[in-house]
């Protein structure tokens, strides 16, 4: 019987998201530090503060040198690195200076919607389907090596937040099967842990970049109320929700429902209804929706309400300018 291989881990993460995860390896004792990426945003520095609570050794990420991490990783005495909503690439020395290297955790089916934000793409296309995967980190983003897929469904009526937190409760049965995979293996090189079919290697799959203004945008034309639909819950919590533009000014829209009435070929974009009870109707591609919860710099508003504030009519048009420029503050 193969001896039991010693893990002692460090964390790469920007968010409380990777709690689970951080809990996971104390429950086990095999958690040496956590280095957040110092994007100093409010939900990475409360999970600072959580983490300082708990007398947890934390760092933050020197970016311009990550070399300068060296002697802290030595410090914890860590012999494998674990990422999960890190955001950063690291540099060959970094993961080779780990005896068993880096490895991450990402929310899709790999090789499919490899990249930043695949919960947005998979919530877009309507995916039902996906997978956590444990994979070996390289230079080349989300090309590792695959050691462990844990299956999670994804509900109809997610929005990008409840997914995630789908996936966070998904994390201790992944990490758990990758620890036993990993404290077993006699081997030390990453590549090995794996069989070739689990290689990721079908680099034609759909990829998945932060969406750009013009990905937010609602094209009324072209659309269907089911792709509206969806395309609000991709954005709701990732941006400022679905983009639609009111006298040239953008709305965010963060719910919006698929209505099944005629509209008797009614130019896409246009208002064919305000006020009670059905609330506020957008005629699209082969069919309508219906707007339910907007944001705006003034607030966020109801349908009705958000008529009512801004003088929306039945008749008036939502278009899509043909210069799109990104919202302030986008990722």
């Amino acid at each position: 019987m193969n001896e039991s291989r010693f893990l002692k881990f460090v964390v790469f993460t920007s968010s409380q998201i990777a709690a689970p995860l951080v809990s996971f390896l104390l429950q086990k004792n095999m958690l040496g530090g956590v280095v957040l990426a110092g994007t100093y945003s409010a939900d990475e520095q409360h999970f600072a503060a959580e983490l300082q609570k708990h007398q947890i050794p934390c760092a933050c990420y020197p970016a311009k040198e990550p070399e300068n991490l060296k002697d802290t990783l030595i410090r914890w005495e860590v012999n494998v690195g674990i990422a999960f909503a890190f955001g950063h690439i690291f540099p060959a020395s970094l993961i080779e200076q780990l005896e068993l290297g880096i490895f991450n955790l990402h929310p899709s089916p790999l090789p499919a919607y490899r990249g930043a934000c695949p919960l947005f793409w998979q919530l877009k296309n309507a995916e039902r389907e996906s997978q956590l995967c444990v994979h070996r980190v390289t230079t080349k983003v989300d090309q590792g090596s695959v050691v462990t897929r844990v299956p999670f469904l994804i509900h109809p009526l997610d929005t990008y937040t409840s997914l995630i937190n789908v996936v966070a409760n998904t994390v201790p049965e992944a990490m758990s099967r990758f620890v036993e995979t990993l404290s077993s293996a006699e081997i030390r090189l990453n590549e090995e842990l794996t069989d070739p079919s689990m290689t990721v290697s079908n680099l034609s799959e759909p990829l998945a970049p932060h969406p750009s203004a013009k990905d937010l945008a609602i094209d009324w034309m072209r659309m269907t109320p089911e792709e509206i639909v969806d395309l609000t819950r991709a954005a709701n919590g990732v941006t400022g929700g679905a983009i639609l533009y009111l006298r040239q000014v953008p709305v965010g829209l963060i719910q919006a429902t698929a209505m099944t009435v005629p509209i008797y070929g009614t130019q896409p974009g246009t208002v064919i209804h305000v006020g009670e009870p059905d609330g506020v109707l957008v005629a699209c591609s082969d069919g309508a929706v219906r707007l339910d919860v907007l944001t705006t710099a003034d607030g966020v508003f109801g349908g009705n309400v958000f008529a009512n504030r801004f003088r929306v009519d039945a008749g008036m048009r939502f278009t899509v300018p043909e210069v799109q420029q990104p919202q302030s503050g986008e990722k």
